[in-house]
């Protein structure tokens, strides 16, 4: 079952650094994954987590607003 994250949330699945799959509705409000299981690699360089497999879900204090999401 999907899920989805309004563009205020700081998640992973919302987060640029975020590899895994994810699309964003047309106006750039909300990121729908395939579930909040969903897993992609972090790729920020200051991060702990980093190249590490991260659940939709997940957060950490590195976090940047992916590029797809309204500002």
């Amino acid at each position: 079952m999907s899920q989805m994250y309004p563009h205020s949330w700081k998640l992973c699945a919302t987060c640029g650094y975020w590899t895994g799959t994810r699309e964003t509705n047309i106006f750039g409000e909300w990121v729908r994954v395939d579930s909040s299981m969903a897993k992609g690699n972090c790729l920020c360089r200051t991060s702990g987590w980093r190249t590490t497999p991260r659940q939709a879900d997940s957060s950490c204090a590195s976090y940047e607003k992916w590029v797809g999401l309204k500002k």
